[in-house]
């Protein structure tokens, strides 16, 4: 017996009826199992109708609880399942109290419990009768989630604190404390935001993990790796900013509550959340991290001995936030580090002038020079004027990278950093922007350059 036409709750309702009074046969099933009458008597919450399908079941002999547990009947589930999913709390109740449903019962995957199933739908009717089987609410999926983390996610607040609040003292501390991986409940949000889930983390969440004590300054408790530096480098998307990263609820939180040493505190590879803002152009995130008072605007690059990961990116060791904005500008970066096309790297430069125009309203300054350079090169756009006959790299460590604008000497070599050298009409400008081998940039020269031009 299946059910074969339209998809109205009312409809197949009524066909059920039908079929059933017209002698068909619903243990039989359909050939596909499209529309098994048990499947829509579960979805529907048709509890009258079950009963009628149980009785007729037993009258042939067979175990209701084979067909209810049968997941081809239920399109990969358990008729428990779905009425989880389903929200069916009479078809649920009946389950359960006519003993014949299991609650160990969980998807074909084995991911998740029956508290996972509830938690992402959010109806609070289900939470005692399931842990009254004994269902953990401490489970793990394979992701990192307990039943407490899909309901935050899936923006179900009132079931997290009814999770919460039937919780022992000792599973509270469970759920609020990290995992295996060393993720607290604020890092595997923060997570699962990157990741699994796309989703923005809005105030009411934030402010429900913050009263349950969750807000840990720590993205992961192994690793020590901050909440602000992991939002900081976050891959931005100008156009489609649906990550925690740049939710302005979340940021605010973080930054009034980390430490300034945490603020300004260098990752392995030498960068602080202040860096990886600007190289991933988040405009917002960047002002609000600049309205702490204790940001240093200045920051420089500073890798470990032994960690080339700087030089990898294109940027050297000593540059500040300014440097590297200014590398961002002229960097052909901006045309592959986004990728949802042309209106994408329109938003990402437009990011990328409004972080310059904010790091100098802030009176922030320059350490190597990239800036003003890029300046220079600008003006030397139009050369007539100063009769410049030469422009070339001067060459710089080996393994240094550099992304920006080149412009090649044939000489056989090639360089790696943009130091320039003029030549021709002008007197002593040979080497102006850079003494060689020492990288320091000459900035009143370079000022007095700019003017001329």
């Amino acid at each position: 017996m299946a059910i074969h036409l339209d998809n109205s709750w009312k409809g197949q309702q009524e066909t059920v009826k039908t079929l059933l009074a017209a002698g068909a046969d619903p243990c039989r099933g359909g050939g596909d199992y499209e529309h098994d009458p048990y499947d829509v008597v579960v979805r529907g919450d048709f509890l009258d109708l079950l009963e009628i399908l149980i009785a007729f079941a037993e009258r042939k002999d067979v175990d209701p609880r084979t067909i209810l547990s049968d997941v081809a009947r239920f399109k990969g589930k358990t008729a428990v399942e779905v009425a989880i999913c389903a929200a069916s709390w009479s078809v649920f109740s009946y389950l359960l109290t006519a003993k014949l449903g299991c609650l160990s019962d969980v998807f074909a995957s084995g991911d998740q419990n029956a508290l996972h199933i509830s938690a992402t739908i959010g109806d609070v009717r289900f939470i005692d009768p399931i842990l009254a089987a004994g269902v953990s609410l401490t489970q793990f999926t394979p992701t990192g989630h307990r039943p407490f983390d899909f309901a935050i996610i899936s923006r179900h607040y009132d079931y997290a604190r009814a999770l919460y609040e039937h919780c022992s003292p000792t599973d509270r501390e469970s759920i609020l404390s990290p995992d295996e991986r060393g993720f607290p409940t604020f890092g595997r949000l923060v997570y699962s935001a990157q990741t699994t889930y796309r989703h923005v983390i809005d105030m009411e969440a934030i402010r429900l993990l913050d009263s349950l004590g969750a807000f840990s300054v720590y993205f992961n408790e192994n690793t020590k790796d901050t909440l602000i530096r992991e939002l900081a480098r976050t891959a931005y998307s100008s156009t489609r900013p649906n990550s925690a990263a740049f939710d302005d609820g979340l940021l605010r939180l973080v930054v009034s509550q980390t430490p300034t040493e945490l603020l300004n505190q260098r990752d392995e590879f030498g960068f602080a959340p202040l860096h990886y803002m600007v190289m991933n152009a988040n405009l917002a995130g960047l002002a609000l991290i600049l309205d702490h008072p204790d940001v240093d605007i200045n920051i420089v690059v500073q890798p470990l001995p032994d960690s080339n990961a700087a030089d990898a990116l294109g940027l050297q060791a000593g540059n500040t936030p300014l440097d590297i904005a200014g590398l961002k500008r002229h960097s052909s970066d901006s045309l592959h580090a986004v990728g949802g096309g042309a209106r994408e790297v329109v938003a990402y430069r437009a990011n990328v002038e409004g972080i310059i125009a904010l790091l100098q309203e802030k009176h922030a300054r320059e350490a190597r020079g990239y800036f003003f350079r890029m300046m220079v090169q600008d003006a030397l756009m139009v050369p007539e004027s100063l009769r410049i006959t030469y422009l070339f790299p001067e060459y710089a460590a080996p393994g240094t990278l550099w992304r920006g604008p080149r412009r090649w000497v044939d000489d056989g070599e090639k360089a790696s950093v943009w130091p320039m050298r003029l030549g021709g009409g002008v007197d002593n400008v040979a080497d102006l922007a850079m003494r060689r081998g020492e990288g320091e940039v000459d900035h009143a020269e370079l000022g007095r350059l700019a003017f001329m031009l």
